[in-house]
């Protein structure tokens, strides 16, 4: 055997005279993920995902209550233009009023309505339904011709 000449793809690290020896110092790199490396990124998202659903939930749930408010609100100010006209307020919201279906837009809340004493004052009220009810810090939102705002909740952040 003859010694060959000095070649600078020698240094490089590269073969290129046995194909399966070529860029042995590279192989880790196409070997993919290993099992310790897959198991750690799923434990880090599943520990971002315990902390972001809850929140993510709770925002959901304010989204709604908002609904149940403006369904409250715009009620109480048909209910004020029937008194103006009637003298008195109404319990039937969905003959006198025109607010049919007694639901909020999308369904979150349901209406009634309550005579306080005489027709001189009602009370509004917005009933948490489907997974509104999940809603535990307000429960249901309250709305007086008065215009005192309650829930059934006690929460103090809901109106």
């Amino acid at each position: 055997m003859q010694p060959r000449p000095f070649k600078a793809q020698q240094f490089s690290g590269t073969n290129t005279e046995n194909p399966r020896n070529m860029n042995i110092g590279s192989r880790r790199s196409m070997a993919g993920l290993t099992l310790v490396e897959v198991l750690v990124v799923s434990m880090l998202v599943a520990v971002i995902a315990a902390i972001a659903l809850p929140a993510y939930q709770e925002q959901v749930r304010k989204g709604r209550r908002a609904e149940g408010r403006a369904m409250l609100i715009d009620v109480m100010n048909r209910e004020h233009r029937f008194f103006a006209d009637n003298s008195a307020y109404t319990t039937d919201i969905t003959g006198s009023l025109s607010f049919n279906p007694a639901t909020s837009e999308n369904g979150h809340y349901a209406l009634a309505v309550t005579s306080i004493g005489t027709t001189v004052h009602v009370l509004l009220t917005a009933s948490p339904q489907g997974g509104q009810v999940n809603d535990t810090e307000c429960g249901s939102l309250t709305l007086s011709t008065t215009g005192a705002k309650g829930t059934t909740g006690g929460g103090d952040k809901c109106w």
